[in-house]
């Protein structure tokens, strides 16, 4: 078992598709925020999703610019932990560029896409929906005045 960390191996986040054998290519960057996060909760980090190859890119239905198939994503959980507080711990991390919250599936995404100002959304039934006051309040998220924070 190749170790990428002190928690985390290859094993944690390559491909979980039998086409390609569990290939990897992922950010160590990310890998270091993981890390964080086991740390600041110390509890285990679920990895739901990391890498992911063309063909499981296609198998999905995703695009092929997916930051998964970029080794640049993480879907993550942690137990006993609201994915709610996780999201909001994420925000911590300027590296992150997309955060995501999956209220139906209860899990957190992250990536570091390569934009200056970070995108949040709500995935709901698939759509990706810029996090707005309603959203926030719905789902129980904070809001964040990004362009105040940078500037502080």
């Amino acid at each position: 078992m190749t170790r990428l960390s002190d928690h985390f191996s290859a094993e944690d986040l390559r491909c979980s598709c039998q086409t390609c054998g569990g290939s990897l290519r992922i950010s160590l960057v990310l890998v270091g925020m993981l890390e964080e996060i086991r740390y600041y909760y110390n509890r285990r980090v679920h990895v739901l999703a990391g890498y992911r190859c063309e063909a499981r890119l296609k198998e999905l239905k995703r695009s092929r610019k997916s930051y998964h198939g970029l080794g640049k994503a993480v879907d993550i959980h942690l137990s006993g932990i609201s994915s709610q507080d996780l999201f909001d711990f994420c925000r911590g991390f300027k590296a992150i560029k997309g955060l995501g919250y999956y209220p139906e599936q209860d899990f957190v995404h992250i990536d570091l896409r390569d934009q200056k100002e970070r995108f949040e959304f709500v995935n709901l039934r698939g759509e990706y929906l810029p996090l707005t006051g309603d959203l926030a309040a719905t789902y129980g998220l904070k809001m964040v005045d990004h362009a105040a924070a940078a500037s502080a």
